[in-house]
């Protein structure tokens, strides 16, 4: 069974769509996924939606000063060395990770390597209380 992530908003009310750029898109649609999104990620998958690498301002700023375009392709300046978990990782279990391996981000992908979910250090160590009203 699935770890359920709907009490961590960066986990269960994150909108991956938001995040998520194919593998054939330019540096600038990653930049503007990142903007969108509130996790400071892009996750950058290929034609089967499996997530192939994940990009970070940084690795755009980087890519930049290197001489890079905005038009050129995510894949010049993505990270394709990067960590991601099983969708069974507990909360624990990725708070330990991000912390050991000083990550910000942490995609959690499903037996197919898509991403379902994604753990966000600040709300892991700060979780906000989601308030239902009823009327």
């Amino acid at each position: 069974m699935a770890a359920d992530y709907s009490r961590i908003p960066s986990c269960g009310r994150l909108d991956l769509s938001l995040l998520t750029v194919e593998s054939d898109e330019t540096i600038q649609a990653a930049v503007t996924a990142i903007d969108r999104g509130r996790a400071q990620i892009a996750l950058i998958v290929d034609e089967g939606g499996r997530l192939i690498g994940t990009l970070t301002d940084g690795d755009v700023r980087r890519g930049l000063l290197r001489g890079l375009l905005l038009t050129d392709s995510v894949l010049t300046v993505m990270q394709r060395n990067f960590r991601s978990v099983h969708r069974d990782t507990t909360e624990q279990e990725a708070l330990a990770t991000m912390r050991r391996e000083h990550y910000h981000q942490l995609p959690v992908v499903n037996e197919n390597n898509q991403p379902v979910a994604l753990f966000v250090l600040e709300d892991l160590l700060h979780p906000k209380e989601l308030v239902n009203q009823v009327l």
